[in-house]
């Protein structure tokens, strides 16, 4: 049976501090309710080595996710497990034999042995969220958090829930916005590439031909054949950086905060995409941040939790002064209106729903109109970008034709 240390408080107002064995933080504190005594704080209690496996693991996770090495577990292979798990909890269930159901129903051969292992450690005592805790770079936090309200409240199947509408959510934002996005990023990334291979392998031909006529070149077809040259021996150069750029500024900012901010910050600030990126990562904030406060996770471990759900490091740090401004008693709306990073949507309504005492409802208001503007805002800006994007392409073949052409014009006028 696992040990915990407690903190309580009882009827005159003093703290008294402990360590006794309980099934779960719930029987803990009624064993303590029955003694007079209210439940402040509660720590799962490790052995020494219990602690330094934990460490260990997490550290070899916090590895693998520097370097993209741990195993894939889907989104969708999470909402099942919570689907199955809230299921049969709610049906009466124990939680043993719902995860041995889970275990078995679960294709991921990667989340069964994960699964295995949780169903190892409860029993050998731990909690659902110790054992969850262990396997960090398949739960995040933020949902052992929930669970763990979930347990302390004797509400775990509602805990779940909420994780399951959390992470659908999550994939029906990210899907809407890859599906909006797919074909122009397609259509610009093709440019790139026919840039590339006019310049560098078309027009060095229609150069040597030329040269080889010793015609006369205008200075426009010059200049063409200039940045043909020079694409002709940069071309690898070019084309790294439109396939690897990306990658290779991900993995900087990986190793440095300080670069990840600035480059989150340039995200947010670009003329068009900024305020797109800004209204994603304040869907993802309001969202995250209502699923926490209604699962009974207090506003600033709730924001604490918040700061990686951004999805933006600069977000992330505005959350991190917010969450250090309200934990020193100031309210939320007075913490948000010193950062200028959030809207003026998401300061009003929080300002309103801390009025009205639904702060909650009001969050979700925002993040659902956020849902709904995105994509929409995403397709109708493409939209716009198409005809662009075809004038660009008929651009490019224009300049080098004319390049091409002028010569011949003077090439046919010479020799008339």
């Amino acid at each position: 049976m696992p040990s915990y240390r407690y903190k309580s408080i009882d009827k005159t107002g003093r703290t008294n501090l402990g360590v006794v064995t309980a099934e779960s933080e719930a029987q803990l504190e009624r064993r303590l309710s029955q003694q007079g005594l209210w439940l402040v704080e509660a720590e799962l209690t490790r052995s020494p080595l219990t602690e330094l496996r934990v460490k260990a693991t997490g550290l070899a996770w916090s590895v693998r996710r520097k370097f993209g090495l741990w195993p894939k577990v889907a989104r969708q292979d999470l909402i099942e497990v919570c689907v199955q798990l809230s299921t049969q909890l709610k049906a009466g269930v124990s939680i043993l034999p719902a995860l041995e159901a889970t275990h078995e129903e679960t294709e991921n051969e990667y989340l069964r042995r994960v699964l295995g292992d949780i169903r190892t450690r409860i029993e050998s005592g731990s909690t659902l969220h110790g054992a969850m805790e262990v396997h960090l770079g398949v739960f995040s936090r933020q949902m052992i958090s929930v669970v763990r309200a979930g347990e302390i409240s004797s509400h775990l199947p509602e805990a779940l829930t909420e994780i399951r509408q959390e992470l659908e959510w999550v994939e029906r934002m990210v899907g809407d916005i890859r599906q909006a996005t797919i074909y122009p990023l397609f259509v610009l990334m093709a440019i790139g590439l026919t840039g590339i291979l006019l310049f560098s392998f078309v027009v060095p031909r229609f150069a040597s031909l030329l040269q080889e006529v010793n015609v006369e070149l205008p200075g426009f077809t010059r200049f063409v054949f200039g940045v043909s040259d020079f694409m002709a021996i940069t071309w690898w150069v070019w084309l790294a950086i439109l396939l690897l750029g990306p990658l290779f500024l991900r993995l900087i900012g990986n190793f440095s905060n300080a670069f990840g901010v600035y480059v989150d910050q340039v995200k947010i600030s670009l003329p068009v995409f900024g305020p797109l990126n800004r209204m994603i990562a304040m869907s993802r904030f309001a969202h995250t941040l209502a699923s926490l406060y209604r699962a009974g996770i207090q506003i600033v471990e709730a924001l604490q939790y918040c700061e990686r759900a951004a999805g933006n490091r600069s977000v992330e740090q505005a959350i991190k002064r917010v969450r250090v401004d309200v934990s020193e008693g100031n309210l939320l709306s007075q913490a948000l209106a010193k950062e200028p990073i959030f809207t003026q949507l998401l300061r009003r309504m929080v300002a309103t729903g801390e009025q009205t005492g639904q702060l909650e409802e009001t969050l979700e208001r925002v993040a659902e109109y956020y849902n709904e503007f995105v994509p929409r805002r995403v397709r109708r800006l493409f939209s716009y970008a198409e005809p662009l994007i075809v004038i660009g392409v008929v651009g490019i073949a224009g300049v080098v034709a004319l390049a091409v052409f002028l010569p011949i014009v003077r090439l046919v006028q010479g020799i008339g």
